[in-house]
């Protein structure tokens, strides 16, 4: 946690700034994420369908055929790009999993669900953990490395619906259960239920979207 907490003092340091004094980028910390371009692409989507925008639905399409390129077959994840592509943008995650909001691979999508509900992957009677139990980083309940975090397992609900209800179901299901047993906790370990960090926390409220899949 120290040397995580340096690190992310040394990138505050590095940050560049527009004329208006927003920030704009960091050279530093070159990063081509999967699950953040898939929530650019799903939120676009999202915007383009409400205001008829045609140019930001083609740019989101094309988003997407970029996103499908990084899949990787042997782990069963879309893969990050970039500096990290050939180590730890591999891991597989619940983050890594996030282009099933806007996949069109039917094959893909399956592979994906099976594993959020599968008890020797992702699924967990808590929720689905947040890193893959066959990861040599896996942690139930370390930070990030395997509890379950509502905000994605409620973003992976709306993306197993797409091709698997039943599952969605399950799924909603178990975060809900999970949910209830942390106290609604920020995050919590996906087999007890057991909270972790803040309890509670606003955004668990996100469970009552999912009970009512349930």
């Amino acid at each position: 946690m120290e040397r995580w907490r340096a690190e992310k003092n040394r990138l505050v340091t590095t940050i560049e700034f527009a004329d208006d004094g927003s920030p704009v980028r960091n050279p530093a910390f070159p990063v081509a994420s999967a699950g953040f371009n898939a929530l650019v692409a799903f939120n676009a989507r999202e915007l383009a369908s409400v205001v008829g925008d045609d140019g930001l639905a083609v740019a989101a399409d094309e988003l997407v055929a970029a996103l499908d390129a990084r899949w990787d077959d042997d782990l069963g994840t879309w893969a990050d790009a970039g500096p990290t592509a050939g180590g730890s943008g591999r891991c597989r995650t619940a983050d890594g999993l996030l282009p099933l909001l806007v996949t069109e691979e039917s094959a893909r999508a399956a592979r994906v669900v099976a594993d959020l509900v599968d008890p020797a992957a992702h699924g967990g009677p808590a929720g689905p953990t947040g890193v893959h139990r066959a990861e040599p980083t896996f942690d139930p309940a370390g930070y990030w490395r395997g509890p379950v975090w509502p905000q994605l397992a409620y973003l992976l609900v709306l993306g197993a619906v797409r091709f698997d209800p039943g599952a969605a179901e399950q799924l909603a299901a178990t975060t809900v259960a999970g949910a209830w047993a942390s106290g609604l906790a920020e995050y919590w370990h996906p087999d007890t239920g057991e909270g972790i960090g803040a309890i509670p926390q606003s955004w668990t409220g996100l469970v009552l979207l999912l009970a009512e899949r349930t």
